[in-house]
């Protein structure tokens, strides 16, 4: 009889709360649907020069190079076992 009590308050106490959490999240949400939906088109958009991803210079890179291939043991465009170059990765310009 116990364990029927405590499932009981256990089932009514989830819907209290989950009922409590979606009223909650309703009232404090700061945009509707349709703005959140095109806030978030405009922040993932690859033609946005705002989301460009910074470009860094060659220098910067060999610097790195030159940090990490003592720890790593491997030369930035090699491969591990030395068969040969990487297959190059092509960047875009920054535009």
């Amino acid at each position: 009889m116990a364990g029927k009590r405590h499932t009981a308050a256990f089932v009514v106490g989830s819907m209290a709360g989950g009922l409590v959490g979606a009223v909650v999240a309703l009232w404090k949400t700061p945009q509707s649907g349709p703005e959140l939906r095109a806030q978030l088109t405009a922040a993932t958009d690859p033609n946005n020069p705002e989301n460009a991803l910074p470009r860094h210079s060659s220098k910067a890179l060999e610097v790195i190079e030159g940090l990490l291939a003592p720890v790593v043991g491997v030369e930035l465009g090699k491969t591990a076992n030395g068969s040969g170059p990487v297959a190059p990765i092509s960047i875009p310009p920054a535009v």
